[in-house]
């Protein structure tokens, strides 16, 4: 048997343990799919983190921010 035959049927059953375990396996492997995703969920969180979203409005804020600056000098 090749690897390309038995790696689709592995990943299939992996995504549906991770994602739907939980409602109708028996109560040991339902906590350990729940468990799993939670983990995975924090993992691709963690991995995410440093990156800052888009704001669209950053250089009006910041003018903003600058003329609130210049009329309190004045």
């Amino acid at each position: 048997m090749r690897v390309k035959d038995v790696i689709f049927p592995l990943l299939a059953v992996g995504f549906v343990f991770v994602g739907f375990g939980d409602r109708f396996l028996p109560a040991p492997l339902s906590t350990a799919s729940a468990s799993t995703r939670e983990q995975l969920n924090g993992f691709l969180k963690g991995m995410f983190r440093g990156f800052s979203t888009y704001n669209r409005y950053h250089k009006t804020e910041e003018m903003i921010r600058q003329a609130e600056q210049a009329e309190r000098k004045k």
